[in-house]
């Protein structure tokens, strides 16, 4: 699927709330859906450079990085967009943004992300399972 891949714009705000509410809430259901908010996007990707994917006019996921620091905060699709390989879009686009290695962290829970970055040549460095929210750290 041909999707345009860009710098996000104050335009694009809204969607990316819902987009990023929406999508929480269907991935992560071993908590409460109304643990999520919309204005939760705001405080996720303060300070980190976003790009979407966009296809006819609707932001179909996005990409958040820290670029000092060479790390992958968020990617996410909407659950109506996933499995079209606008993940892989987009994932393309942040490794050409950051410098190797580069990291991401994925909750453990999240078992369809972790063989998605797996399958891209990311490799598990790193589980952090003493806290509320356990995760992977994986490198590239």
């Amino acid at each position: 699927m041909i999707v345009i891949i860009r710098e996000a714009t104050e335009e694009d705000l809204e969607q990316l709330k819902s987009l990023f509410l929406t999508t929480r809430q269907k991935t992560f259901t071993l908590q409460p859906s109304e643990k999520f908010q919309l204005d939760d996007y705001m405080e996720s990707v303060a300070g980190e450079e976003v790009w979407v994917a966009e296809k006819n006019g609707i932001i179909t996921g996005f990409v958040s990085m820290w670029i000092q620091d060479n790390f992958i905060h968020n990617l996410f699709i909407h659950p109506n967009w996933q499995g079209l390989g606008i993940g892989s879009q987009l994932l393309k686009k942040a490794e050409g943004r950051l410098l190797s290695p580069m990291e991401l962290k994925v909750k453990t829970e999240n078992l369809k992300a972790c063989k998605f970055y797996q399958k891209h040549g990311w490799q598990e460095v790193f589980i952090n399972d003493g806290s509320s929210e356990p995760y992977f750290t994986y490198r590239k």
